[in-house]
């Protein structure tokens, strides 16, 4: 047991920033089975979703207050910064799953204050310190996919907030104005990164090892956006409010959702160039989880724009898209518990 408990304690040292994109494939995975009426297997993933949730906020407090320099580390260290972001993502689609699937907005509201308490801390620490840093470094090492968190984790605040419409102690305009204001800050996020983020794909070296999972982001900030574009649509006219601002909405919503489809068969042949090609080795790492939240995304996503642009016909997408995303999902968390497994238990001792 001595040796189980150092162990783990190797794990809370060294736990990934970006682990609570588990917790955001999760979730977005449960969304998009109560959409297309998979009710057992939704109501499932949701409550395993509260306890994976549980866990890795007490590793995280534990990692804060036993190994604090490693998290500062990561907080200030330009390639894993941007991982802190999906404990904002992951308490938001939390809190989205409670509103949608438990109609309990009391724990949804709470996961909303603590998503932008989070955001806000994580956001300007992020920004304060790439601005004021002296030596920079190249766009390689400093930059990957997974700086669009930015608008993930802006996005998915947005789309919590339009849930809790009527549940918060604030005027509803207020209130719906706040989400807008969320919806259109994630949407420049976008713009502005994604262009970076591309100029870095094509024009600096991008060897296989380099082309990791914070890459399928790039098509999952759309997918949230056009989320978040949709619901939007969808909730505006119950308030009567904002109104004029339906046409716009649409439009950004198809843009954001044809964007999103552009990347997928961009990403998955340089997937298989990756691992056919170049044969890098297929290995289980915190970050494979934004691949799922991606995968899962898009099919909510899809889901909402047909919703909103009353257009059936992407049924034909979102009915397949959901297999795949529980496929790749029930893969990654299998190959999760083999790799947990495997580093408590039957790890090599060191001599």
């Amino acid at each position: 047991m001595p040796v189980i408990a150092e162990r783990l304690k190797k794990q809370i040292q060294g736990l990934s920033p970006v682990y609570f994109a588990l917790v955001m494939a999760t979730g977005i995975v449960s969304i998009g089975c109560d959409f297309l009426e998979l009710n057992v297997l939704s109501m499932v993933l949701f409550y395993l979703n509260q306890i994976q949730y549980v866990i890795l906020l007490l590793m995280l407090l534990l990692r804060i207050i036993l190994y604090f320099p490693d998290v500062k580390r990561d907080l200030t260290t330009d390639i894993t910064r941007p991982g802190f972001l999906t404990f904002v993502a992951g308490s938001c689609v939390l809190g989205i799953q409670y509103c949608l699937l438990a109609k309990l907005f009391e724990p949804g509201l709470i996961l909303w204050i603590i998503s932008l308490v989070g955001w806000l801390f994580i956001g300007y620490t992020f920004l304060m310190v790439i601005t004021i840093k002296e030596r920079k470094p190249s766009l390689p090492d400093s930059l990957n996919g997974g700086w669009l968190l930015f608008t993930v984790s802006t996005q998915g605040i947005a789309i919590l907030g339009i849930q809790l419409t009527g549940h918060v102690a604030i005027p509803i305009a207020l209130h719906l104005f706040i989400t807008l204001a969320a919806f259109f800050l994630g949407l420049f996020f976008y713009l502005l990164l994604i262009s970076i983020v591309f100029f870095r794909l094509a024009f600096d070296p991008l060897p296989a090892k380099a082309f990791t999972p914070p890459y399928w982001v790039m098509m999952g900030a759309a997918a949230i956006s056009a989320l978040s574009g949709a619901t939007l649509v969808l909730a505006i006219p119950k308030t009567i409010l904002f109104n004029d601002l339906v046409p716009v909405f649409k439009g950004l919503t198809l843009m954001l959702w044809v964007v999103a489809s552009w990347w997928i068969p961009l990403l998955a042949i340089i997937e298989m160039w990756r691992y056919f090609y170049k044969k890098f080795p297929l290995r289980y790492s915190a970050a494979n989880w934004d691949t799922v939240f991606t995968l899962g995304m898009y099919t909510v996503c899809t889901y909402q724009l047909s919703k909103a642009l009353h257009s059936a016909f992407l049924s034909a997408i979102y009915d397949v898209f959901i297999y795949i995303a529980l496929l790749v999902w029930l893969i990654t968390f299998l190959l999760m518990l083999k790799h947990l497994i495997q580093q408590l238990f039957f790890m090599p001792e060191k001599q």
